[in-house]
């Protein structure tokens, strides 16, 4: 069957729309989503503005002297006026900060790639700004701080990051152990490796709920001009919790479960 160049072109393009479809398709499922929920609250909240005005306005219909309702009439619809206003002034506000605080995050993820961490720490930093408690951005930032040395952001991210789930505290105990390892600070780590071969062992189902990218530290310059022991037992702990295979995970235990 011949094909003409044409149909050829066509056909390679809707590949391409496809793939790039599906690959946005989360992202905008969640992002509609998430616009939903907010215009359902902005909705919900001016109902009920509108609802108190119209009650207010009955009553004093109903309730004030003729002389009086002119004046309660007049202070009615201007507080319910004022509410509605700055109501609607916040939610904009949100709106923007929100949008914002997601163009940052997707700015900064954009420069880890390029590996140009000082960018992507400014933007991070940014972001964190508007949303503190952000658990994504947290960790990010963390190990941004990490991997440039920065050892007052290190501490006080670290302390920040919310190990709602348990396995997290997988996370907080490798970056800890990795800071005095990329320092070659071997000693240093020692607690905090520890610290990860005890809760394996209390908890060994979290290490499998364990997910983590090691790609930027493995490509750090402070990675890989390691030497030594701290390397060895750096690579140990990344192929641990990387691969999560059996043998691994044992040789790491007996190192460090009873020192």
């Amino acid at each position: 069957m011949k094909v003409e160049f044409k149909e050829l072109i066509y056909f390679v393009f809707g590949i391409f729309i496809t793939t790039v479809f599906f690959k946005k398709l989360s992202f905008l499922k969640e992002k509609f989503f998430r616009m939903t929920r907010r215009i359902r609250l902005y909705s919900f909240i001016s109902i009920v503005i509108v609802l108190i005005s119209i009650g207010l306005n009955i009553f004093n219909y109903l309730y004030i002297s003729n002389n009086q309702q002119n004046y309660f009439g007049d202070l009615i619809n201007f507080y319910s006026g004022l509410s509605f206003a700055i109501f609607t002034g916040y939610f904009a506000f949100t709106e923007f900060q929100l949008n914002r605080f997601e163009k940052l995050v997707e700015e900064a993820r954009g420069e880890i790639r390029r590996k140009r961490y000082s960018r992507a720490q400014k933007l991070y930093e940014q972001a964190n700004l508007i949303k503190p408690t952000d658990s994504s951005v947290i960790s990010d930032l963390t190990e941004i701080y990490l991997i440039s040395g920065d050892e007052e952001g290190f501490e006080k991210m670290v302390r920040k990051i919310d190990c709602v789930d348990r396995s997290e505290n997988i996370l907080v105990f490798y970056l800890q152990a990795t800071w005095y390892l990329l320092d070659q600070n071997f000693g240093g780590s020692k607690k905090y490796l520890k610290n990860l071969a005890t809760h394996i062992v209390e908890n060994p189902e979290d290490i499998k709920k364990f997910s983590w990218n090691f790609s930027d530290i493995q490509e750090s310059e402070k990675y890989i001009n390691l030497t030594g022991e701290s390397k060895e037992i750096l690579t140990l702990l990344i192929n641990m919790l990387e691969k999560k295979e059996n043998q691994v995970k044992e040789s790491f235990l007996k190192k460090f479960q009873n020192n």
